[in-house]
């Protein structure tokens, strides 16, 4: 429970304070400033256009290009994965890869912590890569995330391979072979298909 109950009156309401407070009805100035008058602003102003004129600010420009280049206290490597070159501190030297990408392609297989001998089916690890995810998304962007059954807008969708990938394995990612579907469409397209396998054994 809090320090105040619903209802309770406040013990200091409607009482005044016993002293007067100094600076009551100031204005004060803002911080780190000084009130100027309009007349101190036109001789600034003045006397800046002044300088200006008589070449003053010139080789500012010069000096600027002429300063002493900033020493990077780091140096440059060679990424494993894409052979990019980067760029790295000497508080990291054990740095091998670019990016979060290159990192995440290099742990897969036999090289993850988590690696049991290769025990995941071959369609998991097909859909769980980043060209399938890549495929996928390309897929959505092109077809403006419509379903084009139905033409169905903000719903879930899905990508769909008009070739079942495990017939034609040379097609996974071909972008021809896939169409954007919403969840109802993509249940119909399977169930259809699964139906002329029957009838095809039959």
């Amino acid at each position: 429970m809090g320090l105040f109950i619903k209802g309770q009156i406040p013990w200091n309401k409607g009482k005044q304070l016993h002293y007067e407070v100094w600076n009551k009805g100031m204005l004060m100035p803002p911080r780190h400033t000084s009130p100027h008058t309009e007349e101190t602003k036109l001789k600034c102003s003045t006397a800046q256009k002044e300088r200006w004129a008589l070449g003053l600010y010139k080789d500012r420009k010069i000096k600027y290009e002429n300063r002493k280049p900033i020493k990077k206290k780091g140096y440059f490597k060679n990424c494993i994965i894409c052979k990019k070159q980067f760029y790295t501190f000497r508080s990291n030297p054990n740095r091998k890869f670019c990016s979060r990408d290159c990192l995440g392609e290099y742990f897969t297989g036999s090289n993850s912590h988590c690696w049991r001998g290769g025990v995941t089916p071959k369609k998991d690890r097909m859909r769980r890569c980043a060209k399938y995810k890549q495929w996928r998304r390309t897929i959505f962007v092109r077809d403006d995330f419509t379903c084009q059954e139905c033409g169905k807008t903000h719903t879930y969708v899905m990508a769909h391979h008009i070739q079942p990938f495990s017939q034609y394995p040379d097609l996974i990612y071909d972008l021809n072979n896939g169409i954007t579907l919403c969840k109802k469409c993509h249940k119909k397209k399977h169930i259809w298909r699964k139906k002329n396998v029957y009838m095809d054994k039959g």
